[in-house]
């Protein structure tokens, strides 16, 4: 999500300030690859690394005081784009994959999903609802269980169908699978992969690329 927004920004000739949670404590490496990389690349203009569990709202919001004080305008986006706003992209990203099922000729019994902040799954289920796409689209927990899970998403879907006047997201839409990222988001564990090809990948380090810094 990250590099995406830089890239946005730079396309629209503005600057990115990242608020990063470290939720691995001492895990954050600025000289690490993958996104840091990238940041460096794109011209990212400052990061900011809170301790993991922080308000990143309130640090988000700090970081935009802190612009303001230099006479400049920040605007907030939340992690993962998961407000009404970025849920837009997504019901975009809907309409594209329709479009292509249908060029192509191809049909699928579901349709699946990572699921964390809510952005990617809320959004996709106002787009299949707003599209009347019957595919049952099934998010997998990325840090809760679906209790804890369904509700933030089916929050951010109606959110979403709100502001497009789509009506009621029907409660049923919003499926998900929990059990796999015990013990902790962006924690390894003992069901996880490791890819036999990659060198600099370890049995407690499954990601060579940085990526979730």
């Amino acid at each position: 999500m990250t590099c995406s927004v830089s890239s946005a920004a730079i396309r629209e000739g503005l600057k990115t300030r990242f608020v990063i949670e470290e939720r691995v404590p001492n895990s954050y490496k600025k000289e690490a690859g993958g996104n840091n990389f990238m940041f460096e690349l794109m011209g990212v203009e400052a990061i900011t690394v809170v301790p993991g569990g922080s308000d990143m709202g309130a640090a988000m919001s700090k970081v935009a005081q802190e612009v303001a004080s230099l006479g400049r305008k920040g605007y907030v986006i939340p992690g993962g784009g998961s407000n009404a706003i970025g849920g837009l992209g997504y019901v975009a990203c809907v309409q594209e994959m329709q479009q292509q099922w249908f060029e192509m000729g191809v049909t699928f019994d579901a349709v699946v999903v990572g699921s964390g902040s809510s952005g990617t799954h809320g959004g996709m289920t106002a787009g299949f609802h707003g599209n009347s796409i019957k595919i049952p689209l099934i998010g997998i927990g990325v840090s809760r269980d679906p209790a804890d899970q369904e509700p933030l998403v089916y929050k951010e879907a109606q959110a979403v169908a709100d502001l497009l006047g789509i009506g009621k997201v029907p409660r049923e839409m919003v499926k998900s699978v929990g059990g796999y990222w015990q013990p902790k988001y962006s924690v390894p564990n003992k069901t996880m992969v490791i890819p036999a090809a990659c060198p600099r990948c370890t049995p407690t380090k499954t990601s060579c690329s940085a990526g979730r810094q």
